[in-house]
């Protein structure tokens, strides 16, 4: 993988990560898998653009394996820029390997095509919410889960000389550095529009930064947030990258 393509880490360590980010959304979306229809519907074509490491293609693949029996066309695609997915898997799931910022050369349409946080990973995303469009059937789906920055405070309290603020800014100018916008997610639903789709619907959901809350259910993604979103664990490989020094430094 070219080491431009993709600002985050690739190892072990964020792999791990990335499996933990996994059971964050399973709390936060009450166990499903999407929001979407086809989280419950049966699916001929789903593609899990940008899949890492493949956990939630796994998921998706085992829950609809029965539903996939009935007809030899059901299949799951997760496609990523690494091969780092496990060699076992659903018989109704298959990898490959691929940059989504190139022309995408299916031969067949999808009729869901599912995205998780590429919040930092592309240079466009118009382009790519256009050419989903473009590979889905007439009434398919495309549903982009991801986190929105800058982070935010209910009550207005989060100052600019906040640590959790200066995170954020350095979570921005990193991408802007890099080239892969951080916070593009807020325009997701005019990108799909611009695009052609109909029938856009936006859910918002709150990830406390710690464990602070009182409530379990936030209290749980609090603690997970922390442990999810430390600079140490997704900011060091787009900055470090342009200079170790300001990096410390913020």
């Amino acid at each position: 993988m070219s080491s431009g393509k993709y600002p985050f880490p690739n190892d072990i360590v964020e792999q791990e990560r990335l499996d933990f980010q996994h059971l964050m959304w399973s709390v936060t979306l009450d166990d499903k898998l999407c929001l979407c229809p086809k989280g419950s519907q049966k699916a001929k074509r789903v593609l899990d653009a940008g899949t890492g490491t493949g956990i939630w293609a796994m998921d998706y693949g085992e829950t609809h394996l029965i539903l996939s029996r009935l007809s030899k066309i059901d299949r799951v695609i997760g496609v990523d820029l690494s091969n780092i997915q496990p060699k076992w898997t659903p018989p109704n799931l298959t990898w490959e390997l691929d940059d989504l910022e190139q022309d995408w050369t299916w031969s067949q349409p999808f009729d869901f095509i599912f995205v998780r946080m590429l919040a930092g990973s592309l240079k466009n995303y118009q382009d790519f919410v256009n050419q989903a469009f473009e590979n889905l059937e007439p009434g398919g789906y495309l549903e982009m889960q991801d986190l929105t920055l800058p982070y935010r405070c209910d009550d207005a309290s989060l100052t600019p000389d906040s640590p959790i603020h200066k995170l954020s800014d350095l979570f921005l100018r990193g991408g802007r550095v890099t080239g892969r916008h951080m916070d593009a997610a807020p325009t997701y639903a005019a990108m799909m529009r611009n695009a052609g789709f109909v029938d856009v619907v936006e859910t918002q959901f709150k990830w406390p930064v710690n464990a602070w809350p009182r409530d379990p259910h936030f209290k749980t993604l609090g603690a997970a947030s922390d442990e999810e979103f430390g600079v140490e664990q997704r900011g060091d490989a787009a900055f470090l990258r342009n200079g170790e020094e300001e990096f410390e430094e913020s």
